[in-house]
């Protein structure tokens, strides 16, 4: 495995650079393909900035073009970046007067400037990214202003890393009181990260996968279509970090679990690459049938356990507990299987 200053290569830096550019340029197609009436868009981007390595450097979000497509059709772009650095100029804080395509850095807690990016972005389309798991720790409170926007293409990726937030959580447990499997320390923080009233207990073992539930939960409840796909740790293994997708509008699931899957295979190569992995291109496409093969039980044990569910149904219910697992490609290569053995069936009989 590529150790990349003590994390794992698909957790890096350079890996959620790749995955912000890829989400945020894909993202953008979409939006203007379906010819919304608004042509302004930002991005903000509130993740932690440090410096990216070389690799990094040509696909960081800041370098979305200004605008996407052309005449018309053309969507103008601005950025919004948090990060320690230049803070946004008092001229530039009013919305009309940032221009296309500008890069504004926002210095000072993610909590207290969120204020102002709303009051910057207004109610424009935006695609958000966010880390609670970013120190300190986000709480879910700071959340709702973004969670109530009324703009239906409000996009939010999360980057949701469910062993760092335990691990504040007992930290914030051990200098307060020392842990007991009843803390009420390590369950206010988790409370207070995740928007939920009150926790009634702690589960020391496997906490991720129940964290990010009670997340998605919470986001859910404000209307969105929330989706998660859990990040590699390395090739075969799984981490505690997440990303999190919300959207107002469910078709949108179809397009970001491609843009995901498409990235992770991206990464995947580069990987490989990175390890100096001979005939990468084989181990590339066995990962590719492995996963094609999973899909097709899959779906066969779907087919069995509820008859009267079709096709469709059965891909989005895959795609949406399985997300960013399986490419739509992968269940069209499962249906032209299918429709050749049900041909060879027939012309047998």
């Amino acid at each position: 495995m590529v150790n990349m200053g003590g994390e794992s290569f698909f957790l890096s830096t350079d890996a959620w650079a790749l995955r912000k550019w890829v989400l945020t340029a894909g993202y953008l197609e979409h939006f203007r393909s379906q010819s919304p009436s608004d042509r302004q868009f930002y991005c903000v981007d509130t993740f932690d900035s440090p410096k990216v390595s070389n690799r990094a450097e040509g696909r960081v979000v800041g370098r979305v073009p200004r605008t996407f497509g052309s005449g018309s059709s053309a969507v103008g772009v601005k950025l919004i970046r948090i990060a320690t650095g230049k803070p946004l100029s008092d001229r530039s804080s009013d919305a009309a007067e940032l221009p296309t395509g500008a890069v504004a850095t926002l210095d000072g807690k993610l909590e207290e400037i969120f204020p102002r990016i709303l009051s910057i972005v207004g109610n424009k389309p935006a695609m958000f990214f966010i880390d609670p798991s970013s120190r300190p720790t986000l709480s879910f409170n700071a959340l709702k202003p973004f969670l109530r926007r009324k703009q239906e293409h409000t996009e939010i990726i999360i980057k949701f890393d469910a062993g760092v937030i335990w691990k504040r959580a007992m930290e914030l447990c051990l200098q307060r009181c020392g842990h007991t499997n009843s803390c009420t320390s390590v369950l206010r923080q988790l409370a207070r990260i995740l928007g939920l009233e009150k926790l009634k207990h702690v589960v020391s073992a496997g906490p991720a996968a129940a964290l990010v539930e009670n997340y998605m939960l919470q986001l859910s409840s404000f209307g969105f279509t929330t989706v998660a796909h859990c990040i590699r740790d390395a090739v075969g293994i799984q981490s505690n970090s997440y990303l999190i997708y919300c959207t107002r509008r469910p078709g949108n699931v179809l397009v970001i679990n491609d843009l995901v899957r498409s990235t992770e295979d991206r990464l995947l190569a580069e990987f490989l690459d990175r390890q100096g992995v001979a005939h990468s291109n084989d181990a590339l496409a066995a990962d590719v049938f492995l996963r094609r093969q999973e899909l097709k039980h899959l779906m066969e044990d779907l087919k069995k356990g509820s008859e009267a569910a079709n096709l469709l149904d059965n891909e989005w219910r895959i795609l949406c507990e399985r997300f960013g697992e399986f490419h739509q490609n992968d269940f069209a290569i499962d249906v032209s299987e299918e429709s050749e053995r049900k041909s060879e069936s027939l012309s047998l009989s």
